[in-house]
């Protein structure tokens, strides 16, 4: 039954890879959207309304003071809350990296018990022991592989499977491969190239196989979604993305202010 079962468990897993990357990527933009805190009276488009409605009043009255004050004012307000916005953008670029760090030591845990547990099943098949508590739980874990960073599985003759991510092995048998989350500390760093002197803290987030230091091409899993969102702007980042697009704007409303003095 439970070879049966296998086709039925690795379709499980290939949709736990989707969800587990689409999961990561809707948490992103969500958190991007909020900081355009959107639809209220004290959201972004109500400010740059304001601001462009100040502006027409001024070139209707040019020489009003009284215009030009209040259109002084609504722009250094609205200047502080892109900045406001920009701030939250990047805490929250931080906090996705510090996930996808937690997850990478999930994952090396998960794929070493995955290791063991080969080992001990195909050890208690030789003693005669049961190993449906076994099996359970190596499928459990492969499930959670799935979810977190896009893992495939194949059966192998004698009982045990190996995992792969993105074509590498994972697990091979009773022996496991780590991976280790690189590239840059902050957001403003992650669309410099890597730094040959400190790879690991420089350049796009990204995974890489600790044995060989070679990338981990990343097909689903909440892995996946996050590396993407924390891409820099130029490779489709969702938060650099919008970081990039409020310092733009905060900079051109700032020469403007400057402008009107």
């Amino acid at each position: 039954q439970r070879r049966g079962d296998i086709h039925l468990e690795s379709r499980v897993r290939n949709h736990t890879a989707e969800a587990g990357k689409l999961d990561a990527l809707t948490e992103a933009w969500a958190a991007a959207e909020a900081t355009i805190n959107e639809p209220t009276e004290k959201g972004m488009s109500e400010a740059l309304a304001r601001f462009f409605n100040d502006f027409a009043e001024v070139g209707n009255q040019p020489q009003s003071d009284a215009a030009r004050a209040v259109l002084l004012e609504d722009a250094r307000a609205l200047v502080g809350d892109i900045n406001t916005a920009y701030t939250s953008v990047n805490t929250e670029w931080q906090d996705v990296r510090t996930k996808a760090g937690a997850l990478i030591s999930e994952v090396n845990s998960a794929a070493a018990q995955v290791a063991s547990l080969n080992d001990r099943i195909l050890t208690a098949g030789v003693q005669g022991t049961p190993t449906g508590v076994l099996e359970d739980e190596r499928a459990r874990l492969m499930v959670e592989l799935a979810d977190k960073v896009g893992a495939e599985s194949r059966i192998n003759d004698n009982g045990s499977y190996d995992v792969f991510v993105g074509g590498g092995s994972l697990v091979q048998g009773s022996r496991s491969f780590e991976v280790r989350l690189d590239g840059a500390l902050v957001m403003s760093e992650a669309g410099k190239a890597v730094d040959s002197a400190n790879p690991q803290k420089t350049g796009p987030v990204r995974l890489t196989w600790v044995a060989n230091d070679r990338p981990v091409h990343l097909d689903g899993g909440r892995l996946a979604g996050y590396t993407e969102a924390l891409a820099p702007a130029e490779q489709g980042g969702i938060l650099a993305g919008m970081g990039g697009r409020y310092d733009t704007l905060a900079t051109d409303l700032a020469g403007t202010v400057n402008t009107i003095h």
